[in-house]
């Protein structure tokens, strides 16, 4: 069974680079991120801690072509999470992170 915990979580939008880095401290504790919703409730479920790298990307208007979207980021080798108000979530794991 998925063991899930929601945390609370205010972000305003010039602090993305914050709110990476918060999603990337919670996996190295074991928690990977699932979704947020309003207003700032971040669900996660538990994981095994491994260092990854999250990276939101703004753009709202990547929802009319979303396959396209997304398969731009899958094709450098990001996994598409969800999509919240605009910003588009993705992961990818810190070694497969070009030096």
């Amino acid at each position: 069974m998925k063991e899930l915990k929601k945390e609370f979580r205010w972000f305003n939008i010039m602090e993305y680079e914050k709110e990476e880095n918060y999603l990337s401290k919670r996996h190295q504790e074991g928690w990977k991120f699932k979704r947020v919703t309003f207003p700032g409730v971040y669900t996660f479920e538990r994981c095994e801690p491994e260092k990854v790298i999250y990276q939101l990307d703004y753009n709202k208007e990547g929802i009319k072509h979303q396959m396209e979207y997304v398969r731009m980021f899958e094709d450098c080798g990001w996994e598409y999470l969800t999509e919240f108000d605009g910003y588009n979530y993705f992961r990818k794991p810190a070694d497969k992170m070009q030096q």
